[in-house]
């Protein structure tokens, strides 16, 4: 009888301090992105093994080396993934940062919470300079992130049977952007359209220019086959490009215009397009105005 009451108090004993151990878990084996891999465009997806034990991860993300002081992204995770966000990635500039992930115990009433960090991995952020470092806002095409313009729009028409005119306001706002190879595509309000700029050129009237363009005509073929006049002029700090062409003699509608004017860091203030008829009397035609331009911080202009 004293040999079983023995036995059964070193089992008690050992179940005892088994209940105490700390559990410590393995450190976490980092699996992505690849220690040094480079990102452009776009932020970099870190993942990195499970714990079956594990209540918690962290990681933190820092320059050069892994700091806790002051360390750039410091959070807590239930998974073993984290994707930087876009707007902070926006917000880094070009180097070598760092990276390192933990599995988490939390404490409980036989056991001490435990953190284990695993090793650092370094990427690199290597994001492209705008076109051939020039600050869009210096130029006639300002483009950024946010950045918005609210238009008046006035529309007529005429006919021999009628004729109507019409007034609304529609906004322009860059909601996303990024890089194809060489060319910088700007969305506007989250629809496919798009603005294009490439080796300090864009598109207006179908026409390529350069950001800063020199003043010139153009002489080329009108979708008629007739001869066409693509102009680029200055008024003070105020661009005007246009295009007038007119149709071949028995050919209706008879003449088609465009203009498109621009302030330096606002871009398009005014302008439109029309087809005109004089002879059957007819005409259709779009005038468009801008009455603010927000540069995705403050209101910078505002028409009168």
């Amino acid at each position: 009888m004293k040999r079983v009451l023995a036995i059964s108090a070193i089992l008690a004993g050992i179940a005892f301090l088994g209940c105490n151990k700390t559990y410590e878990p393995d450190p976490p084996t980092l699996i992505a992105p690849a220690n040094g891999a480079v990102f452009d465009t776009l932020p970099p997806a870190f993942v990195w093994n499970s714990d079956e034990f594990a209540d918690g991860y962290k990681i933190m993300i820092d320059d050069a080396s892994i700091t806790s002081v002051d360390c750039l992204i410091s959070i807590d995770v239930e998974d073993t993934t984290y994707t930087m966000p876009q707007e902070t990635f926006d917000t880094l500039k070009n180097g070598i940062y760092c990276w390192v992930a933990a599995v988490c115990k939390d404490p409980d009433d036989n056991d001490i919470g435990v953190i284990t960090w695993g090793e650092s991995w370094s990427f690199v952020i290597n994001k492209p300079d705008e076109p051939q470092g020039l600050d869009l806002d210096t130029t006639y095409f300002p483009f950024g992130l946010g950045y918005e313009w609210c238009y008046e729009r006035y529309e007529w028409y005429c006919d021999e049977d009628e004729s109507w005119i019409a007034y609304d306001t529609f906004t322009n706002t860059v909601t996303d952007s990024f890089w194809e190879s060489d060319t910088l595509f700007f969305q506007y309000n989250s629809t496919t359209s798009y603005v294009r700029i490439w080796k300090n050129k864009t598109e207006v009237l179908g026409e390529i220019i350069e950001l800063i363009p020199e003043p010139e005509t153009r002489i080329k073929t009108s979708p008629w086959g007739t001869e066409s006049t693509f102009s680029i002029g200055y008024k003070e700090d105020t661009l005007s490009v246009s295009e007038r062409y007119q149709a071949p003699e028995g050919v209706y509608p008879d003449e088609y215009s465009a203009n498109n004017t621009r302030l330096i860091g606002i871009g398009f203030i005014r302008g439109g397009h029309s087809v005109d008829s004089p002879v059957n009397y007819w005409g259709h035609g779009i005038s468009d105005r801008l009455l603010y331009f927000y540069n995705g911080i403050d209101t910078i202009y505002k028409t009168d």
